[in-house]
Order: structure tokens, then C-alpha cells, then sequence
């Protein structure tokens, strides 16, 4: 499980499960939200994935992404919520 402090005061981001194998949730609490969008680089910086899901949840699926560690950058209402890293399994 990856719990930091966001961008976004009051606001408290969870993604679980964290290391994993075929989905990881991202969830937001503290505040209201239309919608989430993550994007996920690979270990060169390179964008990798793009997701966008409507409230305070968004699930992103493993599909094709190979095993390792990627960075991602969380956004909530189209402001930057929280970056961190996830790792595949």
C-alpha cells in the first residue's frame, strides 16, 4: 500500500495494492472529485498509460505493462493530485 501526503490539503490518496499483479486501486478521500486521471511513465520517463475514471476511485489495470517499477502522476479535476511510484509484480 502507497499512502503519501497529496498536493491537495485535507486530502488523502491510497493505492493498493501496491506492489501488483493484475490491478491497483488509487483512492481519494477528503474531497469531492468529477473525476481522476492517471498517467504512468516507465523507468526512462516515457509515458507508458493513460486512464481516467469519473468520482474518487479510479482502477488501473495491468493489461500489457511488464514487470517493474513505474512513476505516476495523479490528477483530480484536471490538478495535480499526487505522483509516486508503483511496481508490477
Amino acid at each position: 500500500t502507497d499512502v503519501s501526503e497529496p498536493w491537495a490539503p485535507g486530502v488523502t490518496v491510497n493505492a493498493y495494492p501496491n506492489p501488483f499483479a493484475s490491478a491497483i486501486v488509487f483512492e481519494a478521500t477528503g474531497a469531492q472529485f468529477n473525476n481522476m486521471t492517471i498517467h504512468v511513465f516507465d523507468i526512462k520517463g516515457q509515458p507508458v498509460r493513460r486512464e481516467t475514471a469519473s468520482g474518487n476511485q479510479l482502477r488501473l489495470l495491468r493489461g500489457e505493462l511488464p514487470s517493474g517499477t513505474y512513476a505516476y502522476r495523479l490528477e483530480a479535476n484536471g490538478a495535480l493530485l499526487q505522483t509516486g511510484k508503483i511496481i508490477v509484480r
